[in-house]
């Protein structure tokens, strides 16, 4: 990515993804094998530093809308997601919340080893609980520090029981926190890596067992338990495309 343009490695991961929507799996994953095989990509180990605004074209970026707080010639560059991704007692709008039953599901059934929710889940979802990371610069809740999310306990873990999207809700700008200045990320490589496995699986070029590598390398990323080896293909597919895409 080039300052924000699309470039040959963003046309061959749309192609790619183009190919898949015409079940054309085989050509999706020359795609995608040569984003992958390019050397120019890879996964970042903070996930959630990806959506904060703090951690922009990294070699996880692909292609991104660039955002940021200047308003050049009167013209805003901002998106307002941080208010729309906030509750209440953010001064936050409350337009966007997370599904109860989805929020619960991924607690559930995307752990770490230890049984906690894994790093992915935390930095994709904030729960109405005392051990949520409440992503917003100003105390009493979530500080910086160099660049990463400081976990602490909600303010009496208030979140009138909703539970509410991390990812773009937070503003690092001080004096105007709802305007929002993190990009918004179109393509990225932990995306192509999944599709990747799942072109596999479909076209048959590769075996099962290629295909759960690489998922289990987005996984790793954020401590989540691997997928196991034993799975037949119809559960890995059942569970790349209902749980881990």
């Amino acid at each position: 990515m080039h300052e924000g343009r699309a470039d040959k490695w963003a046309a061959k991961a749309l192609l790619g993804k183009a190919h898949m929507q015409q079940t054309d799996f085989g050509e999706a994953q020359t795609q995608f094998q040569d984003i992958i095989t390019s050397g120019n990509f890879g996964l970042v180990d903070n996930f959630a530093s990806l959506f904060t605004g703090l951690n922009e074209d990294t070699k996880e970026h692909i292609f991104a809308v660039k955002f940021t707080h200047k308003d050049a010639g009167g013209t805003s560059e901002n998106h307002p997601w941080p208010p729309m991704m906030n509750s209440k007692d953010a001064d936050g709008w409350e337009t966007h919340w997370v599904s109860s039953w989805f929020a619960n599901w991924m607690a559930e059934n995307d752990t770490m080893s230890n049984g906690l929710i894994s790093e992915r889940v935390w930095g994709s979802i904030r729960y109405d609980s005392t051990e949520s990371i409440y992503v917003e610069p100003h105390p009493p809740y979530d500080t910086l520090n160099n660049g990463d999310l400081v976990q602490r306990p909600l303010n009496n873990g208030e979140l009138q029981g909703k539970s509410f999207q991390r990812k773009y809700g937070l503003s690092t700008n001080e004096d105007a926190p709802n305007d929002g200045e993190s990009d918004i990320i179109i393509l990225r490589y932990a995306d192509i890596l999944l599709s990747q496995a799942e072109s596999i699986l479909m076209s048959g070029n590769g075996t099962k067992d290629e295909a759960i590598d690489l998922i289990n390398q987005v996984r790793d990323r954020s401590n989540t338990v691997n997928m196991p080896y034993s799975l037949s293909k119809e559960e890995v597919l059942e569970k790349l495309r209902h749980h881990d895409r």
